[in-house]
């Protein structure tokens, strides 16, 4: 299924670490690199997810034709100091954009801060990084990309889920896919290790899936933010304006984003979601797992117990 050797040789791979079953595989990576003796950067790579990992207690089963891995990568402190590890994410879901755009030049990919990639307005990739326990150096990266597994559950998943072959019809092989994305997420991630998140932002914006949408934004405590989302920071945090001004939302701090847009009834950020497969288990507690998927993909509000939203157009102005 995967040419492990030609994955050998591309960027952003030291080691690989391959499954043609495995229950997760940002668990094994978190394992392996927990390791003295772990070589970095490590992919760690399946066939077939039985037991992929969301926020929370989420487990996620990936079908075939998806590609689910993760990267272990070395954050050395002096270039990427903890408080900037929230921007690793945003780098790799831009770097999956633009992998995608490259494979499917047509497509209308976009980035949903901080870390979901969009074709068409449906959800494609889900991402989420984990700092590796016992290492302030270490961060596992786990990334689940909709390919050849095409959405066809139900016509509520089809309207907020995607993948490439819903999108053109065209199988891809599943090699070239991965090795396209780690030549672009090794690209973003040499430049965010050799400056600034600045330079990245400029290529984030333009592909901003929020810009122009209100959005609410759930916190701890209770707490919300609100407001017209007019793309984001030189830092990579989110700009919302409302009534006081200018709020910035700490990307590690949310428990919940929702949006406006178009007058669909769907909650733009649930992790109740599956790779063009079976939910396993997805207990809803309250809004406390729904941003950033790990190796999901496919998004669809299918929690019984979970919140939706009744979306209003947004009309652009300013609030």
């Amino acid at each position: 299924m995967f040419d492990l050797r030609r994955l050998a040789a591309a960027n952003l791979v030291a080691q690989i670490d391959y499954h043609d079953e495995v229950g997760s595989t940002r668990d094994r990576a978190l394992e392996l690199a927990a390791s003295d003796l772990a070589a970095l950067p490590l992919l760690v790579l399946a066939a077939r997810q039985t037991a992929g990992r969301g926020r929370g207690t989420n487990r996620w089963f990936a079908a075939e034709g998806a590609l689910t891995f993760s990267l272990a990568l070395a954050a050395p402190p002096e270039q990427l100091p903890l408080s900037r590890w929230p921007e690793v994410a945003l780098v790799a879901g831009l770097a999956v954009c633009e992998a995608l755009q490259s494979l499917a030049p047509g497509a209308e990919l976009q980035v949903k801060w901080p870390n979901d990639v969009y074709l068409a307005g449906r959800k494609i990739c889900g991402i989420l990084s984990e700092s590796v326990p016992g290492w302030r150096e270490r961060i596992v990266v786990g990334i689940g990309v909709n390919v050849n597994n095409a959405v066809k559950e139900s016509e509520e998943l089809r309207r907020i889920a995607s993948s490439l072959i819903d999108h053109d019809g065209l199988p891809r092989d599943l090699t070239a896919t991965l090795v396209c994305i780690l030549d672009h997420f090794d690209r973003r991630w040499s430049e965010l290790l050799a400056g600034s998140f600045a330079p990245l932002a400029t290529a984030y914006r333009e592909r901003c899936f929020l810009t122009g949408k209100t959005v609410t934004i759930g916190q701890p405590g209770g707490q919300s933010v609100a407001g017209l989302c007019r793309g984001i920071d030189d830092e990579g945090v989110l700009r919302l304006h409302d009534l006081r001004g200018e709020q910035r939302p700490d990307a590690r701090l949310v428990e919940e984003l929702r949006g406006e847009a178009a007058g669909d009834l769907l909650d733009l950020a649930s992790e109740f979601a599956l790779l063009g497969g079976e939910l396993l288990d997805a207990p809803c507690e309250g809004f406390q797992s729904v941003l950033g998927a790990a190796e999901l993909g496919v998004v669809a509000a299918v929690g019984t117990g979970c919140k939706e939203t009744r979306e209003q157009p947004c009309t652009g102005e300013r609030p």
